[in-house]
């Protein structure tokens, strides 16, 4: 990959492709990978065995987009990437949109970037406006006292 912004793209394009050999491929061989749950991976093969194996059950027809992705050089041969991602139709998940961040460091060697570091963080949904709630209640069910409504 020519610049930064291009291993995003091909991360997003690979991962929507459910084709974990060229996701990997954007990684460096001793790459370290933290999913959204906090597995840390070791390796280019580890990372790819894991991601093929979400991607052959719960990831299977996912897709991903990034939203406002930022790069900042840190010098001549490392980059940082990131962004906000959106992915549809992870079948463990409670609703069909998760939200989360990406951090990616990549390194350039013999004119190609690879991503060193990959960290995933999962973001909370927003909260339901205090507002959605019936009269008096929190979306909690309690009443603005603290305590528990009763069934109407």
């Amino acid at each position: 990959m020519q610049t930064p912004e291009a291993v995003l793209a091909a991360y997003v394009a690979a991962w929507n492709a459910h084709d974990m050999k060229a996701f990997a491929n954007l990684f460096s061989e001793d790459a370290d990978y933290v999913n959204a749950y906090g597995e840390w991976w070791q390796g280019r093969e580890a990372l790819q065995a894991k991601n093929s194996e979400a991607h052959g059950s719960y990831y299977a027809r996912t897709r991903m987009r990034m939203e406002n992705p930022a790069v900042r050089a840190l010098g001549n041969d490392l980059a940082l990437v990131q962004a906000r991602w959106v992915l549809h139709g992870d079948t463990r998940a409670r609703r069909d949109e998760r939200l989360g961040f990406v951090t990616l460091v990549l390194t350039k060697a013999e004119s190609r970037w690879r991503i060193r570091l990959a960290q995933n963080t999962e973001r909370q949904q927003p909260a339901p406006k205090e507002t959605d709630a019936p009269s008096g209640e929190t979306p909690s069910g309690e009443t603005a006292s603290g305590e528990a409504a009763q069934a109407r």
